[in-house]
C-alpha cells in the first residue's frame, strides 16, 4: 500500500435552517472572513456544491494519490485531464454515435462560488477509437444549471438522448437533447413543465412497457425548500413533460436510484434525502410506484448519493447511501432491506456528493466508488467475496472539490475505467484500468474453463454462447453493457464438468456493443459481442 500526503481543505456544511438562498453574497463574505482567520488566502476561491448545501476551499496542492493498493487496478495519476475551469454537476458515459466507443457527457452547474464562474454550459467529450478528445467538440447552446445528466433512448430511434436535471434558484427546467443519425442536438427538444430544483435523475422502464421513464429527486429554495420526487412517464412517443407520478411526502432530496429489491422483475425507486428527512424506497407493484415509502433508513442525517448494487451476487441488490457522515450499506435478504446498516465507511472525514457501483477489479462482483465534495477525494472500496472493505482500497485527492463520478470502458479493453468530475480546474479526470483479475478476450483459463466467441456475431436478436468448465463449480454467465451494468443473467447454477451452450435472446434490448462474462471458481472471462438490429 502507498499512502500519500494529505492536503487541507476547509469545509462548511449546512442544515436546512442555514440554507443559503443559493448561497448569498453575505454568506460568501462571512466565509471569506472565516478562511482568513484560519490563514487561508481568499484567492484560493470558495466552491459551492450544485445543491447549495456544501462549501469548501480549493487546495493549493495539485491532485495526488493518497492510498493505492495492488488489488485496485487504477493508476496513481489520471490518464486524462480536462484543463477547463467548470463546475461539474453530473457525468455519464454513453455511445451517442453508435460507433462502439463510450463518449462522456458532462453537465455543469451555476453557483455563487468565488471567484465567479463565467461558463456553465453542458458539454461532451467524444471518444475516438478509445481516446477522449482533448477539448469538447459538443457544447449546449443554452446555459443553464445542470445538477445531473443521463443517457437514454427516450424516442426509441436507436440513438441515445441526453437528459439533464436542472435547478438553481432560477428553477431551470429539466430538458432533453435528442440524438439522431446526424448527431446530438445542441438545443433542447423537450422541457419539463414543473417548477422545481432537480438534484438527480435516473432512467428506468419501471412499468416494463418497452420505453424509458425518468425519475428525478428534487428540492426547493428557502423559504420553501421541499418538493416531491417526480417520475416522467414515457407514453411511447416520448416523455410527458408533466410528471405523471409524485411522492406523497415533501422533502429535500439528493439522488435517485432504481433497483429490483425483491427480484420480481419490477424496479423499486430509492431516494437519498437531506437532514430532517429519511432516505427511503418507494415500492413497485407491477408497474405502479407507491407514493409512500415501503422502507426508510431510520435516520435523518445528511444523505446525498444513493445506489443499488448486488454485493453478494444473490440477485437481491443491497443499497448504499452516501452522506456527510460515513457511507452506509443496507443488506438485502430475500427481498427485504435491513433496518440498520451492515457496513459503513471508515474515514477521517466524509462529504459524499455521489456514489456508483462498478466491477473495477473484474472479479465478478461490484465495488463501490464515492466522490467527496468536502475534500476532493475519489475513493474505491473493494468488494472481497461479498464484503466491502471499510477503508478505501484506493484514494485520489483532487485539487478541486469532488462533484461527480462515472464508470465506463473508455479504451475498449473490457475493463471499467473511472471518471471524476470536479468543481475547479481541471474539471474532468479519467483513470484507465490497468489490469485486474478480469481476462478480456482471452478464450480460456487453463485447467479452469474456456469461453468461445458468440455465434453469430454481429447478431440480430439471438446468439449462441458456448463454454466449457473443467471441474464442477458454481457458474454464472451475465450480459453487461458498456458501462458494466448487468443487462441479463443467462445462468447462475452449480454445474458439473463439461461443455455447455446458452442462447441469448436480445429481442427487447437496444442495438449496441455488449459483453458476456463467465465466472467460476473466483475467476472470470469477458468477451465482446455486437447486437445489430
Amino acid at each position: 500500500m502507498r499512502v500519500g500526503r494529505p492536503s487541507v481543505k476547509l469545509i462548511v456544511a449546512h442544515g436546512e435552517t442555514d440554507k443559503i438562498n443559493k448561497v448569498g453574497d453575505t454568506m460568501v463574505r462571512m466565509l471569506l472572513t472565516l478562511f482568513l482567520i484560519f490563514g487561508a488566502s481568499p484567492s484560493q476561491g470558495i466552491e459551492i456544491s450544485e445543491d447549495g448545501w456544501q462549501m469548501g476551499m480549493i487546495s493549493t496542492e495539485p491532485g495526488h494519490i493518497d492510498i493505492a493498493t495492488d488489488e485496485v487496478p487504477l493508476p496513481d495519476t489520471p490518464d486524462y485531464s480536462l484543463n477547463l475551469r467548470m463546475q461539474v454537476g453530473g457525468m455519464n458515459f454513453g455511445d451517442f454515435d453508435n460507433d462502439g466507443d463510450l463518449d462522456l457527457a458532462v453537465g455543469c452547474y451555476h453557483s455563487q462560488s468565488y471567484p465567479p464562474y463565467d461558463d456553465w454550459r453542458d458539454f461532451m467529450l467524444v471518444n475516438n477509437d478509445g481516446q477522449l478528445e482533448s477539448t469538447p467538440s459538443w457544447w449546449s447552446t443554452d446555459e443553464k444549471s445542470t445538477t445531473d445528466i443521463k443517457w437514454a433512448d427516450f424516442d426509441t430511434n436507436g440513438y441515445l438522448d441526453l437528459f439533464v436535471a436542472r435547478g438553481d434558484f432560477t428553477f431551470d427546467l429539466n430538458a432533453i437533447y435528442f440524438g439522431s443519425s446526424g448527431g446530438l442536438a445542441d438545443s433542447p427538444g423537450w422541457q419539463a413543465t414543473d417548477i422545481t430544483f432537480s438534484t438527480g435523475c435516473a432512467p428506468c422502464d419501471h412499468d416494463n412497457d418497452g420505453d424509458i421513464d425518468m425519475a428525478t429527486s428534487n428540492q426547493g429554495v428557502s423559504p420553501d425548500p421541499t418538493r416531491p420526487v417526480y417520475i416522467y412517464e414515457n407514453t411511447g412517443a416520448g416523455l410527458n413533460p408533466t410528471p405523471a407520478w409524485q411522492s406523497a411526502d415533501l422533502a429535500i432530496s439528493g439522488f435517485v436510484s432504481w433497483g429490483d429489491v425483491n427480484n420480481d422483475g419490477w424496479y423499486e425507486l430509492a431516494v437519498s434525502k437531506w437532514v430532517n428527512y429519511e432516505s427511503c424506497v418507494y415500492p413497485n407493484d407491477q408497474g405502479t410506484i407507491g407514493t409512500t415509502p415501503s422502507w426508510t433508513s431510520g435516520s435523518t442525517r445528511s444523505d446525498k448519493g444513493i445506489a443499488f448494487g448486488d454485493v453478494d451476487n444473490d440477485s437481491f441488490p443491497e443499497l448504499a447511501i452516501g452522506a456527510t457522515e460515513p457511507t452506509w450499506l443496507f443488506d438485502n435478504v430475500s427481498g427485504q432491506l435491513g433496518s440498520t446498516p451492515i457496513w459503513q465507511s471508515n474515514n477521517a472525514y466524509h462529504g459524499c456528493q455521489d456514489i456508483a457501483w462498478g466491477d473495477i477489479d473484474g472479479d465478478g462482483d461490484p465495488d463501490l466508488a464515492t466522490v467527496e465534495f468536502s475534500n476532493g477525494h475519489l475513493r474505491v472500496y473493494l468488494n472481497v467475496a461479498g464484503t466491502l472493505e471499510s477503508t478505501p482500497s484506493w484514494l485520489y485527492d483532487g485539487s478541486g472539490m469532488g462533484t461527480a463520478l462515472a464508470f465506463g470502458d473508455v479504451n475498449g479493453d473490457s475493463l471499467l475505467d473511472l471518471a471524476m468530475g470536479l468543481s475547479g480546474q481541471p474539471c474532468v479526470l479519467v483513470f484507465l484500468n490497468i489490469g485486474g483479475s478480469n481476462r478480456a478476450d482471452e478464450p480460456e483459463i487453463p485447467g479452469v474453463f474456456s469461453l468461445a466467441q458468440n455465434y453469430p456475431n454481429p447478431f440480430n436478436a439471438v446468439t449462441k454462447i458456448d463454454f466449457e468448465i473443467k471441474t464442477a463449480s458454481r457458474v454464472s454467465l451475465a450480459i453487461l453493457d458498456l458501462l458494466g451494468n448487468k443487462v441479463d443473467c443467462l445462468l447462475d447454477a452449480d454445474l458439473a464438468a463439461g461443455a455447455y451452450s446458452v442462447n441469448w435472446d436480445a429481442s427487447d434490448v437496444a442495438s449496441g456493443t455488449y459483453f458476456y462474462r463467465l465466472t467460476a471458481t473466483g475467476d472470470s472471462i469477458t468477451r465482446k459481442m455486437i447486437l445489430a438490429k
